[in-house]
């Protein structure tokens, strides 16, 4: 019966349609989970050395009001100390004075 078979090639290509449509849809799914978790890595980071927290402008997402915090283990052992005042400083090496105040930037 040609109604028949009009009706099963019309549902054949709906469903051809409906295939290629789903897997364009989970392609743009999967590279946008892509793009999406790269950048929640970058606004998830919470480790940085001291010279990525001197630089201009900080990185995306860092308090500058808590410099001392994204700095690693190593880092913070190195070159911060309590100063006279009871606050987090930063070494200054090679300077005639050996602190500067941690806050809204490194020295």
């Amino acid at each position: 019966d040609p109604r028949f078979r009009e009706k099963n090639q019309f549902t054949g290509d709906a469903q051809v349609r409906f295939i290629r449509d789903k897997r364009l849809a989970l392609e743009t799914a999967v590279n946008y989970s892509k793009d999406a978790s790269e950048e929640l890595k970058k606004l998830s980071r919470d480790r940085y050395s001291l010279a990525e927290l001197k630089k201009k402008p900080l990185p995306e997402g860092v308090d500058p009001k808590k410099l001392e915090t994204y700095l690693g283990d190593e880092d913070f052992k190195q070159n911060i100390i309590v100063c006279a005042f009871g606050r987090m400083c930063l070494k200054c090496h090679g300077r005639t004075s050996h602190l500067c105040l941690l806050g809204s930037r490194l020295h």
